[in-house]
């Protein structure tokens, strides 16, 4: 029999990402593992055959003569009666190419003339195939990092099994939180293409505490050529995988997973789609330890309840008794030793905490999750004028004057007339401005007139003449953040007051090489599209994605904003003059990364410049002379 060997190329999509699997300890198929266990406690048993039926073949070495021995340990009525139907056969060789070969039902019929040993002519390092799957190859593991086993076959390809995970999220109307449901699948991954199949395809069968998922060599050809995996919907552990009645992967106490269902005050994220979220990585050979190593230790999040967890992985030293560790949480500390903690090669350890964690390494911070993650989010811009002399969109909300809130058109200033002179909006730096940045604010601006009928004026700081639009740099160490009102919204604004917040340290940073300049330029449009009058893009009312709203609201109020200003920012739909559909490419827009979305896929990027759409609108609402 031959079996087809094509390539699947296992793709995970992610949040996220990259999916992983079972966190479980790679399977070398011998004496000294749990799953296949010998039938004795002989030493010299390299190897045991284990079938569905309880039959146990050992193949072991004769100390004295170091010839290879085979002995069918176990076998009984009904067992022989299984095994006289067996079509499989099994070859042992070595290095040099000796073989031997055999049938089950041939060793059946010797167990029952001689009950004794059969004796073979191989000598040094074996392999053990059930036709041209490898059962067994003396000294190595075949099965590949993370995978639960690997079916290899003589040709050199392997079938990977994993098990992967997925969250799911339903939003429960009765307790209005949102639910976590883990579902999981069973994945078998081809890794190199191969060619032609025999008239007998190999039939796998992976039994988990759930239920069993079956496949063939035709079934793996075929999934080739389509989706490029085998994939089953179970839950549970593995079992057992086997091939023919004969198992390949087996073990001895399974225990039953149930899945868990979990409401929570937290957010989905898009890269929780499996069963551990990976925090951080601390690589001891990053740091100068006496004696050097202990490997990786890897600091991971539970999907379902949170809860931190600490494995030790790819010990090859002592460690360091001088080097503690710190997981610090609101809720407590997690202390470690390098050298205590890597005695245990793959030692998991619970740490019983939750929520944002710094890691510490002997007092230095080595990661701040919040601060990676604030890092990743855009800050808010349109301005929260909320003293009663600034009222701010909210006060012309129903609960303030009895009318509906304005929408996209409410806040643009009336057009001048196409044949006439453009709309002229004055603008006022408030406590000064760095020349320098004050003639990047003004070229920048240009972009906006070239499509809209409007010129920007400025005014000297001096000048007792009102300015609609008035601006705060602040100073070199200060991140005021940027903001503007809304169009007409200045004009309700009192006039000593700013109605355009615009960094000029944004600007230091970008002259010094720390960030891009095109990064401060957009931040000028967008702040001056405000001040024309456009609100954010995503907050149309024809969005075509649903917001990741519970992960947002934990995000934002971590840094201090209120449930109002995040709505106010993000979700508020304005419902006015805006163009004919949403523009994902709208300089209006924010930038999104998957973790924003339900869908775990949509992303927003930033675009630098007008869009087309952004071009075509402004010129619809402040319309340029016709040429």
């Amino acid at each position: 029999m031959f079996v087809r060997n094509y390539i699947f190329v296992f793709i995970a999509l992610l949040f996220f990402s990259n999916c992983k699997k079972e966190i479980l300890s790679p399977h070398l198929l011998s004496k000294n593992q749990l799953d296949l266990k010998p039938s004795s406690a002989n030493s010299n048993i390299l190897y045991t055959i284990h079938t569905q039926t309880g039959t146990l073949i050992d193949i072991f070495r004769d100390p004295k003569s170091n010839f290879l021995h085979i002995n069918t340990a176990t076998l009984g009525h009904s067992v022989q009666t299984h095994i006289g139907t067996h079509n499989s056969s099994f070859t042992i060789k070595n290095t040099a190419g000796t073989t031997y070969r055999f049938t089950l039902p041939e060793l059946v019929q010797r167990h029952a003339v001689n009950k004794k040993p059969i004796k073979t002519a191989i000598t040094g390092t074996i392999s053990v195939l059930q036709d041209d799957i490898v059962l067994f190859e003396e000294g190595k593991n075949n099965t590949a990092s993370g995978a639960i086993y690997t079916i290899k076959s003589t040709s050199g390809t392997s079938v990977n099994i994993y098990r992967t995970y997925k969250i799911k999220w339903k939003f429960d109307q009765l307790t209005r939180r949102y639910k976590k449901i883990l579902y999981s699948s069973i994945v078998a991954v081809n890794t190199k293409a191969g060619i032609g199949t025999g008239d007998t395809p190999a039939d796998f069968l992976i039994k988990t505490t759930d239920g069993e998922f079956r496949f063939n060599s035709n079934d793996i050809a075929n999934s080739y050529q389509g989706n490029n995996t085998l994939q089953k919907s179970l839950d549970g552990n593995i079992v057992s995988i086997s091939l023919h009645g004969v198992y390949l992967y087996n073990t001895v106490q399974p225990i039953r997973e149930i899945k868990r269902e979990s409401p929570i005050e937290n957010s989905p994220t898009c890269d929780e789609n499996l069963q551990e979220k990976l925090v951080y990585d601390i690589n001891t050979e990053a740091y100068a330890s006496n004696p050097v190593g202990s490997g990786t230790f890897s600091i991971k999040k539970e999907a379902i309840d949170g809860k931190i967890v600490l494995y030790q992985q790819h010990a090859y030293g002592p460690g360091s008794s001088a080097v503690d560790y710190e997981i610090i949480t609101p809720e407590g500390t997690f202390t470690f030793n390098e050298a205590r903690f890597s005695l245990a090669k793959d030692e998991k350890k619970a740490t019983n905490l939750t929520g944002w964690v710094t890691i510490k390494r002997n007092g230095v911070i080595l990661f701040d999750e919040k601060k990676t993650i604030l890092e990743e989010i855009p800050p808010l811009c349109t301005a929260d004028f909320s003293r009663p002399e600034c009222p701010t969109d909210s006060y012309h909300s129903e609960s303030h004057t009895n009318r509906k809130r304005r929408g996209i058109g409410s806040y643009f200033y009336p057009a001048a007339a196409p044949s006439g002179p453009p709309l002229v909006l004055r603008v006022k730096f408030i406590g000064g401005c760095l020349l320098g940045f004050r003639h990047l604010i003004a070229n920048t601006i240009q972009t906006w007139t070239q499509y809209a009928h409007v010129t920007f004026k400025f005014l000297d700081e001096a000048s007792t003449e009102d300015a609609e639009i008035r601006i705060m740099v602040g100073d070199s160490s200060d991140d005021i953040g940027a903001y503007s009102a809304i169009g007409t919204q200045a004009l309700t604004i009192p006039a000593y007051h700013h109605t355009m917040s615009l960094p000029v340290s944004h600007y230091l940073s970008a002259l010094a090489g720390k960030t891009p300049m095109k990064a401060v330029t957009r931040t000028i449009l967008h702040e001056f599209g405000h001040a024309l009058g456009l609100t954010h893009e995503h907050q149309r009312g024809d969005v075509p994605f649903e917001w990741n709203k519970p992960f947002i609201y934990s995000v934002y109020e971590t840094v201090g904003l209120t449930k109002d200003q995040i709505d106010r920012n993000l979700f508020e739909v304005f419902d006015g003059d805006k163009s004919a559909q949403y523009d994902p490419n709208s300089i209006m827009n924010y930038a999104f990364s998957p973790k924003f979305f339900m869908d775990c896929v949509t992303r927003i990027t930033l675009n630098y410049d007008l869009s087309s759409g952004d071009i075509d609108f402004i010129g619809k609402m402040y319309p340029k002379p016709t040429k």
